[in-house]
């Protein structure tokens, strides 16, 4: 019989994420979604707090991510517990717990994989069973989220805000960089996805992204696998070239959505920016402009969430909450230049290309707050692989 001990925790972890998203799929919201949640949350704070009982276990990288996720504790608790007063009288602010769940949701999963790479349950082959199962499950997910918001919004077309998890399958698509039929198949797949969300930013670093995942797949192969390569990429490049003008012609939606962006329409989020702008520059607490207003202040001062990571944090917490999150920034970005030592180019590369996804994404949407699973498995994986060389060398230079 097998124990407990060969289970590969890590699958069982990932199985629970994916049956949760598939909340009013295969079975209808409520108690269940819930239950899920609340199971994934615990897994999640019982890792994250062997962590934060041995600070000598995190690199510098996950040192920032605890920073963050203690403030988030701090503020969510706060909200919970107290309340916020400014935003008491809002008829449409969300409920007091979403806060601190949305935060743990998203950053406890890099402590998970973080956990379960180093105790060798994370493999790269493992990474691209999960990629292509997360692709499959997310397929279901597009259409039904798209059913639904058409049938709210009584129209044919409309945006997907799935395009933003599409774009988190792209950093682990480099782990299958030794099956490049494959790897341009799941590619070409998930750019579909991409595009036909139409979500303008997701879109512009989807495409991005693949600039420079050509650039690894193009300039990291020998002479004989270039012509493979190059034959693959122009038919990648080709296709999104023909689906692109195909909507262009056929879908009055899609070019809508490009006349916005020449115009520099930004479906609202230039309003909330400057009723923003202007209550900060106006602000005369130092209280408030240190350690901002309180968990979604922003609702208080724009009626909704800032659709700018940079913009909520500085709401809610602060100039110190800006310094921590550019913390973790900085932190990610020195990791994903410096590991030459540890990772080949093409894990390199998606190393940056992770970096780059979530940064640009906190320029005009919610990130941090919002990782997503492919995300958090490819950072937990480079994260524990890049701490395990800087201790390696450390051991051999004492030795």
């Amino acid at each position: 019989m097998l124990g407990i001990n060969h289970i590969n925790r890590s699958d069982i972890y990932l199985a629970l994420n994916i049956l949760y998203s598939m909340q009013g799929i295969l079975y209808p919201n409520g108690i269940i979604n819930q239950a899920l949640q609340l199971v994934i949350i615990i897994w999640g704070l019982s890792i994250f707090s062997k962590f934060l009982l041995s600070q000598l276990r995190q690199t510098r990288f996950l040192k920032a991510t605890t920073a963050l996720v203690l403030m988030y504790c701090l503020y969510g608790c706060i909200l919970i517990f107290f309340g916020n007063p400014l935003i008491i009288n809002i008829p449409d602010a969300p409920s007091r717990y979403i806060y601190l769940q949305v935060s743990l949701r998203s950053l406890l999963n890099i402590y998970v994989f973080y956990h379960y790479a180093s105790k060798g349950f994370l493999t790269s082959s493992r990474i691209r069973i999960y990629t292509i199962l997360l692709l499959c499950s997310l397929i279901p997910r597009f259409y039904y989220t798209q059913a639904q918001i058409m049938l709210i919004s009584n129209r044919d077309a409309v945006t997907n805000n799935t395009g933003y998890i599409f774009l988190s399958i792209i950093p682990a698509l480099f782990f299958f960089v030794n099956r490049p039929l494959l790897q341009y198949l799941l590619l070409a797949t998930t750019m579909f996805f991409i595009i036909m969300a139409m979500k303008r930013g997701a879109i512009a670093i989807g495409l991005l992204a693949v600039l420079f995942f050509i650039y690894s797949n193009v300039f990291s192969k020998n002479r004989k696998q270039k012509f493979g390569t190059l034959l693959l990429t122009i038919i990648l490049v080709l296709g999104v070239i023909s689906i692109v003008s195909y909507l262009m012609s056929n879908n009055g939606y899609f070019l809508y959505r490009i006349e916005q962006t020449l115009e520099g329409d930004s479906s609202g989020r230039g309003d909330i920016y400057s009723i923003l702008w202007e209550k900060l520059l106006k602000e005369q607490s130092v209280i408030y402009m240190l350690f901002g207003r309180g968990a979604d202040s922003t609702w208080a001062l724009a009626g909704n969430y800032a659709h700018q990571d940079w913009l909520e944090t500085f709401c809610n917490n602060g100039l110190m909450g800006c310094i921590i999150l550019f913390n973790f920034f900085i932190c990610l970005l020195r990791d994903a230049l410096y590991s030459k030592q540890v990772f080949s180019k093409n894990y390199r590369i998606a190393y940056v290309v992770l970096f780059m996804i979530i940064l640009c994404q906190t320029m005009f949407s919610m990130s941090i707050q919002c990782l997503e699973i492919p995300i958090s498995i490819v950072l937990g994986y480079l994260t524990y692989w890049k701490g395990r060389s800087h201790e390696e060398i450390a051991r051999e230079k004492l030795a």
